[in-house]
């Protein structure tokens, strides 16, 4: 399974997973994150007193989500070389994560992102201009500049 394949089925898989949850706690078996058939990127499930969480993994990728039961929410961090790049929530929606360094500029970090955007059917593309990030709209004639140390909600755009 390629990379944009996992991110694609990681997607679906952490969607579906995060919408049960949240639809009926009480229904909701935890057992069943680790069938293929249904979920088929899951392959960590953990829990402690009130949170469980459960994640994709591939090489230096992961999708984690985590369920808090004070609060009742879920929220999904995805993760390239333990560095947050993208996340969900359910009264935010999907974002992207800009750190505070130059190596949210680098090639890899922007095909990962752009392989994000591209999934969530969102038209724009992460690149850099002058060693400066912005997104562009799918004509080239929309620029939006953004700033390292930041996150960008997409229903913001």
């Amino acid at each position: 399974m390629g990379i944009f394949e996992f991110y694609g089925n990681a997607i679906r898989s952490h969607k579906k997973a995060n919408s049960e949850i949240l639809e009926n706690i009480a229904k909701f078996d935890i057992n069943r994150l680790t069938k293929r058939d249904q979920f088929k990127t899951i392959n960590e499930v953990s829990g402690v007193k009130g949170i469980t969480s459960w994640a994709s993994r591939k090489g230096s990728l992961s999708i984690r989500s985590t369920y808090t039961a004070a609060t009742r929410s879920v929220k999904t961090v995805f993760r390239l070389h333990n560095n947050v790049i993208f996340k969900w929530s359910e009264l935010r929606g999907y974002a992207i994560v800009l750190g505070d360094s130059k190596l949210w500029q680098s090639a890899t970090t922007k095909r990962h992102i752009n392989y994000l955007l591209r999934l969530l059917f969102i038209d724009f593309k992460y690149v850099t201009i002058n060693n400066k990030p912005y997104l562009l709209g799918a004509n080239g004639s929309t620029r939006k500049p953004l700033e390292l140390n930041n996150t960008y909600y997409l229903n913001d755009l």
